[in-house]
């Protein structure tokens, strides 16, 4: 078994600017339901749509192949379960069949953001 990092930063002012200038349209595109809701319910959304757009890039960067190339946006989708300390990332079919031809078998990541950056790191494993 072989496995690939991906790492990400985002910056929140950046994400903030596309929040305001597409609004819905944005969200819709890249996040999933359960993110949508999950960041507007938070405080400063921005800073939490930051990291998810991190973490799918550093995501995306581990596996191979870059945005929008396979595996769209909004065909990830990163929860955070009560009771995990880290954050979980789920694929739709569509996206799980792109990333099985790839012969990725599993992958973890993580994320972290301050009132200005968001930070990722992804791990892919593969199989041989």
């Amino acid at each position: 078994m072989r496995f690939q990092v991906g790492v990400d930063i985002a910056e929140v002012d950046r994400i903030a600017a596309s929040l305001k200038k597409f609004g819905d349209r944005f969200k819709e595109r890249n996040f999933s339901p359960a993110e949508i809701a999950y960041c507007d319910a938070k405080r400063q959304p921005e800073m939490h749509y930051a990291g998810r757009w991190a973490a799918k890039e550093a995501f995306l960067k581990a596996v191979g192949i870059g945005i929008m190339r396979g595996v769209p946006m909004s065909a990830m989708s990163i929860t955070a379960p009560a009771g995990r300390t880290r954050p979980v990332l789920t694929v739709t079919a569509a996206a799980a069949a792109v990333l099985k031809a790839r012969k990725v078998t599993a992958w973890d990541l993580n994320i972290t953001h301050s009132r200005t950056l968001a930070v990722a790191c992804a791990v892919a494993f593969f199989s041989e």
